[in-house]
């Protein structure tokens, strides 16, 4: 029997987005995939490094794994004319 799964960001900064896992994952018994994704966020939105927790439901059998993770982006005062640069 198949199983669908999808993945969704769990307590995520304000406007960050998920990109690679639009649509749920159907996977036959046994079948296994490794698929990319990528967390976006609006310039305006990002304030540094922040914690985000992935989680991936699993129907039937009514499953949740949820993993944290780091997102690091870059430095924010490379982006964020406002703020000094940083020092050497």
């Amino acid at each position: 029997q198949p199983l669908t799964y999808t993945v969704s960001l769990v307590d995520a900064p304000e406007g960050m987005e998920l990109i690679g896992f639009d649509e749920p994952l159907v996977l036959d018994a046994m079948e296994e995939v490794q698929q990319p994704f990528i967390l976006v966020l609006p310039r305006g939105d990002y304030k540094g490094e922040a914690e985000v927790t992935v989680s991936v439901h699993g129907d039937p059998g009514d499953f949740t794994l949820t993993r944290e993770a780091s997102f690091l982006g870059p430095d924010p005062r490379l982006i964020t004319p406002s703020l000094p640069p940083a020092e050497e």
